[in-house]
């Protein structure tokens, strides 16, 4: 999950979710949230390295309406519930 800045404050953040939460410090704003998520589909043969697709729709990562405000000296919580077509549902904690 990546986290972009969208009022020229903070900096670009990104997490690794683990059973599907995860915990992170970031600096207060309004942050564009990109949900990324790829699996193996096989090997390139050419190059003998594994192939892998994205499976979580563009409307959650390249094409994402995602946003999160984070308020300056508290915990923020923040969900993103991802529809059936995604195959996920993600729940996080900053």
């Amino acid at each position: 999950m990546t986290f972009l800045p969208q009022e020229g404050k903070g900096r670009a953040e990104g997490v690794s979710l683990s059973n599907g939460k995860f915990s992170l410090r970031m600096l207060p704003g309004r942050y564009r949230v990109q949900i990324t998520a790829t699996r193996q589909t096989g090997i390139d043969p050419a190059m003998n390295l594994p192939r892998h697709e994205q499976y979580i729709p563009a409307r959650y990562n390249h094409n994402t309406a995602l946003t999160a405000d984070i308020l300056p000296d508290r915990s923020n919580r923040l969900a993103f519930v991802l529809t059936r077509e995604a195959g996920l549902a993600l729940k996080g904690t900053q």
